[in-house]
């Protein structure tokens, strides 16, 4: 080859670089917007735990405070989401962790994992219900004993 084949390849070649760098950059700037992206759901869905948990406390105590009973309290002991907990979680299954709270239920095809994600926010859900349902029960105790108390006190009278 004589030199100036080589200088048109290596032309060439440099054309190359400089357009694969191009599109690395375009990339890599794609790539930080994504992370910018999920690092805002990553937040939100925090932010949703820690509701959904609140409203759980709220539920607990509101019916030990109409006379419930205490055999929920245990439910106040639950784990919070954090930024610490979502790093140590593969990428790809942030979300899902984020909200079954739980990172154990291993490698297996995409339908037993949709099964169990089902399974696991069906029963966070019933479990918040069976909550609201016993705080009900609860409160219409106790306007039946208050309604008992006020008969008793009109019939004193």
């Amino acid at each position: 080859m004589d030199a100036t084949a080589l200088h048109y390849e290596n032309q060439k070649l440099v054309q190359q670089l400089e357009a694969q760098k191009s599109e690395m950059h375009v990339l890599e700037a794609k790539f930080k917007e994504l992370r910018n992206e999920q690092s805002s759901y990553d937040n939100t869905l925090i932010s949703l735990d820690k509701m959904w948990n609140q409203l759980v406390d709220d539920l607990i105590l509101l019916g030990v405070r109409f006379g419930g009973g205490l055999n929920n309290l245990p439910a106040l002991d639950h784990e919070e989401l954090s930024e610490e907990s979502i790093e140590s979680c593969p990428s790809e299954e942030i979300f899902l962790f984020m909200l079954l709270k739980s990172n154990n239920y291993g490698k297996k095809g995409d339908n037993s994992l949709l099964e169990f994600a089902e399974e696991a926010l069906a029963l966070r859900r019933s479990a918040t219900l069976a909550l609201m349902r016993s705080l009900q029960e609860a409160i219409a105790a106790q306007q039946a004993r208050i309604f008992v108390i006020s008969f008793k006190c009109r019939e004193v009278k």
